[in-house]
């Protein structure tokens, strides 16, 4: 038999003739596709390698954009300055609403902007709480390290206790459920709550109880005596002449601001020997009635021998 079916012949025998005569009906008379040219191995190269650098730019888009949709976009930022991260993926950050956990070893920085910083001790609890105002945080358990250049009242840290307001300063505050003890470094500090309010100067303590008015400050270098004096005061020993004649005898220069908070909650007799025992200048009739204005003028009288930064709001 010939090769007539491969190579386009005719047959040559009956039987390739009767073959020939019944393959006829199927042939079709058409042109071979052109295939594009195979791209040769470098391209092939050039071609995988953009391709993989879409997927993996895409993918790292979405990603971000993923974290974007849950990431508080009003933040502050927090860093670690010792012991385990203070989360697992990025940057991390105090949102509204948040609240940050340190464990017995770690210790992180939680930065307030361009106000300053607030250091967590460990085993502390610091949650960020909505406000209508500047930056309102709170304090649940533990200790915090605060530095800050804030405007007054811009920086509030809320404990079961008390309202810390800052009034631009350097302070160390430690809370738990039912105490808050405020030690101020540098400026003043305002301790307040629905009882009353305590401003707290450079170089002085404060402490403050669930369901008390806050206790007066005292300095951390006050004489033993004087501070025995102003924790029975603080403590509700009844009040009289001899406990004014006490607290001058020994009070010195430096404190005049607890001076200054004791004249506020005395009977009027004693308000007035306390007064006249300070020999601070002030409109003696003014202050005396607990007029506000002549307060504050008193005050900055006062706190000049105690601390050059303290400063009402």
């Amino acid at each position: 038999m010939s090769d007539w079916l491969f190579d386009g012949g005719e047959p040559d025998d009956p039987e390739e003739e009767r073959i020939a005569a019944a393959l006829g009906g199927l042939r079709r008379e058409r042109v071979a596709p052109v295939l594009p040219e195979r791209p040769r191995l470098g391209e092939v190269v050039r071609i995988r390698r953009w391709s993989v650098s879409a997927i993996v730019a895409t993918t790292a888009l979405l990603a971000a954009a993923a974290l974007l949709a849950v990431w508080p976009r009003d933040r502050l930022d927090v860093s670690v300055l010792y012991g385990g991260p203070a989360c697992w993926i990025g940057a991390c950050g105090l949102g509204v609403g948040g609240e940050l956990v340190t464990s017995d070893s770690d210790a992180w920085t939680v930065r307030v902007g361009t106000l300053g910083t607030v250091q967590m001790a460990p085993d502390t609890v610091l949650a960020r709480l909505p406000t209508d105002a500047g930056q309102l945080l709170a304090l649940r358990r533990g200790a915090i390290d605060v530095s800050l250049t804030a405007p007054p009242r811009e920086v509030r840290v809320e404990t079961a206790a008390a309202l810390v307001v800052d009034l631009g300063c350097e302070y160390a505050l430690s809370a738990d459920e039912t105490h808050t003890v405020l030690t101020v470094r540098d400026g003043s500090v305002a301790l307040e709550n629905d009882l009353g309010t305590t401003i707290v100067t450079a170089g002085s303590s404060a402490e403050a109880r669930v369901g008390e008015r806050p206790d007066l400050p005292i300095r951390d270098d006050a004489d033993p005596a004087f501070r025995a004096a102003i924790e029975r005061f603080d403590a509700g020993a009844r009040v009289g002449p001899d406990t004014v004649e006490e607290l001058l005898a020994e009070a010195r220069p430096e404190d005049n601001v607890t001076l200054w908070h004791v004249l506020q909650l005395l009977p009027p007799d004693e308000r007035a020997m306390l007064f006249d025992g300070m020999s601070v200048p002030g409109d003696r009739e003014a202050v005396l009635r607990l007029d506000a204005p002549a307060l504050v003028a008193w005050w900055r009288s006062a706190a000049v021998c105690s601390t050059r930064s303290a400063e009402l709001p």
